[in-house]
């Protein structure tokens, strides 16, 4: 059993830009090299810029096979099948993406296939169309560091908007309860360096968002805990233009 998180800022940003979304720092010191392929896979999609236009996953196969992609927390799934050495897109309602700052969310997507398969994710927006690879359950670790930019303002014709330094956690696991010690102060209150815990069970996203709009949550250290195990998670980053 393992748990799953993203990180992102709501912005026009490219997606999981550093999407190493999953394969950093324990991750890599756990194993020689990291799986990028597998048959079971859990991810968030987080806000991008002023509103996502579609949320989709690219899924290639070296053989043909079949899958489901699935919010089990919500009740939404649909099938697909890929033919060998072929790449299949799934499209996910727009209304699972992740928002917000330190709110549990039902919003968790997961990734189940017969046989092993490659996932990348896409948010598309006019500005900005992000992407990240997935990692499977397999190759996830157990503590991260995030990764990010600050804030940032941007001028659009009808306002200025403030992009805030975000990340977010997907739980893959029952039980799952992580540590975050946050670089700098968030949006739900929680001061610069004071680790707090959340608790999360199978599906469930938490968003966290940088109190300042030029804050940078980079330097979080994000960890399982003892109490979940603890559970390995992965982590993924967006990053301001």
């Amino acid at each position: 059993e393992q748990a799953d998180l993203h990180l992102n800022t709501p912005r026009p940003i490219r997606l999981f830009a550093a999407l190493l979304w999953f394969a950093t720092g324990t991750a890599m010191a756990q194993q020689d090299h990291l799986d990028t392929r597998g048959r079971d896979f859990w991810l968030g999609f987080m806000q991008n810029a002023s509103g996502t236009q579609q949320l989709s996953l690219k899924i290639a196969s070296a053989i043909s096979t079949t899958g489901t992609v699935s919010v089990p927390l919500s009740g939404w799934s649909t099938t697909f099948s890929v033919v060998a050495n072929g790449v299949t897109s799934v499209t996910v309602p727009n209304i699972y993406e992740s928002s917000g700052s330190e709110g549990v969310l039902n919003r968790g997507i997961h990734v189940v296939t017969a046989d092993p398969v490659t996932v990348s994710a896409l948010n598309y927006q006019n500005q900005t169309t992000d992407a990240a690879q997935v990692l499977p359950i397999g190759s996830l670790g157990v503590s991260y560091r995030v990764e990010a930019l600050p804030g940032t303002s941007t001028i659009f014709p009808n306002g200025t908007y403030i992009f805030r330094s975000e990340f977010l956690v997907v739980a893959s696991a029952d039980g799952t309860e992580v540590q975050i010690t946050p670089s700098t102060a968030t949006t739900g209150g929680h001061p610069a360096n004071v680790p707090f815990t959340v608790q999360l069970n199978q599906g469930q996203t938490y968003p966290v968002l940088a109190l300042s709009g030029i804050a940078d949550l980079t330097g979080t250290l994000i960890e399982g805990t003892s109490a979940s195990g603890p559970k390995a998670f992965a982590k993924g980053v967006r990053t301001p233009p």
